[in-house]
């Protein structure tokens, strides 16, 4: 700059401006955010439930399950069945965008580590979040084929009776209506063994108030 050469004026809003964008959060660092507010809070409100080990499920969602198996064997394949999202309870998290749902399920599986006071192994995270997401989009792959259904792709927290520690299950919401036939292929995808379905299918459970 020249002896001669005026000194450019700016403003205090300019600085202010400037100083503000550099500091700025991308959209997906304020989503990660929002989602690490929301899975603490979640684990905050967790809920204590009866949970069967072996079947990977709570006691409500084993007798849902049942329930609607046995409806489902009393329709006709090509009849129509509306489904609707439940309310988000206690200890849950849903969420619409799928692009977001590893780092929810990523999140939640560091956070269990966390709260059982467990050493965190990243790698196992990794594929624990991993097997997790795949499992589930299976799932949604289904529930997304035309007319597709709006999904809700979710994770719960809560405390078993009989254990002490914090445990985490996935899990999708869906609305919309659908052919019994594909409502049935959601709920065997994947049939590896780890959907609710083959695993009632492989056991017998008894579900009174014994």
């Amino acid at each position: 700059m020249g002896e001669n050469d005026e000194i450019p004026h700016i403003s205090e809003d300019e600085v202010i401006e400037k100083a503000e964008g550099t500091s700025q959060k991308t959209d997906r660092e304020k989503v990660l955010e929002e989602l690490k507010a929301k899975v603490n809070k979640a684990v905050e409100e967790a809920p204590v439930e009866i949970y069967y080990r072996e079947y990977g499920a709570t006691r409500e969602e084993l007798i849902t399950a049942l329930e609607e198996q046995e409806q489902m064997k009393r329709l006709a394949p090509d009849a129509m069945v509306t489904l609707e999202a439940p309310p988000i309870r206690p200890g849950e998290i849903v969420i619409q965008n799928q692009a977001y749902y590893r780092d929810l399920v990523k999140m939640g599986r560091r956070k269990v580590y966390e709260a059982n006071s467990v050493s965190i192994d990243e790698e196992l995270i990794e594929q624990e979040t991993d097997h997790i997401v795949n499992h589930e989009l299976a799932h949604a792959d289904v529930a997304l084929e035309d007319p597709p259904l709006n999904v809700g792709y979710g994770i719960r927290f809560f405390r078993a009776v009989e254990y002490p520690e914090l445990l985490m299950q996935s899990f999708l919401t869906y609305d919309g209506t659908l052919t019994v036939e594909r409502r049935q292929r959601m709920s065997g995808a994947p049939s590896d063994g780890h959907s609710i379905s083959d695993k009632i299918k492989s056991k017998t459970l008894q579900t009174d108030n014994s």
